[in-house]
């Protein structure tokens, strides 16, 4: 029976881990978003006043590229807003840092009554274990949205001792690598691009303006 509570306070351990993890990182998400309306928007001022001071007169071609780009700019400002308005990052953020503060609790208690276990288990431990194993499945699923499997490789890796020492699992330079950069840029690559070709395309801009003076 210790077995089985080892067991279930591994899975709370385990489940409030990766929660934690993808409560952090959806928090990323959520931070990169705001950053990325801003810059967006502020894209779109600075393009208008490029246009305004330098760029009407002296060269038409490069003024369509950059009402095109302007209106792209508008495009992906609603785009992004919408889709963080569906994703709502922060509510599941605060929703699986909840939970993962009711698991760890949860696996408190089991290894509190684990300690106090005496060799003979009585119908009234049995009854006890059972609640606690009902227990977990009911504060597991309070919380409509679950971690990903990035989120639990990285509790893997950031724990990597204690699997190392406990399990047979091995953890190779290229697993470590791989999950770290997975869980550090699984939810924010999309912005990462946007505000790579933000960036080039104003670089080519100045390039231009740079060479008109």
């Amino acid at each position: 029976m210790k077995d089985f509570l080892d067991s279930l306070s591994k899975s709370a351990w385990e489940t409030s881990c990766a929660r934690y993890n993808a409560s952090r990182r959806l928090k990323v998400r959520e931070i990169f978003s705001t950053i990325s309306l801003a810059l967006i928007g502020l894209s779109g001022i600075i393009l208008s006043l490029i246009q305004y001071f330098w760029i009407t007169d002296i060269n038409p071609k490069l003024n369509i590229l950059i009402t095109a780009f302007s209106i792209i700019l508008s495009m992906l400002l609603i785009i992004i807003s919408l889709i963080e308005w569906g994703v709502a990052s922060g509510a599941k953020s605060e929703a699986l840092f909840r939970n993962a503060e009711l698991l760890n609790e949860h696996e408190r208690k089991i290894s509190l009554f684990k300690n106090c276990l005496k060799e003979e288990i009585m119908d009234d431990d049995y009854k006890y274990i059972d609640n606690l194993r009902d227990e977990y499945e009911k504060i597991k699923s309070t919380c409509t949205f679950n971690h990903s499997p990035v989120d639990y490789e990285y509790h893997k890796i950031v724990k990597s001792r204690y699997y190392i020492a406990h399990t047979s699992e091995s953890f190779s330079f290229w697993r470590v690598l791989k999950g770290r950069v997975n869980y550090s840029i699984s939810s924010i690559w999309g912005y990462l691009i946007i505000w790579s070709i933000v960036a080039i395309f104003f670089f080519k801009v100045l390039k231009v303006i740079a060479s008109l003076y």
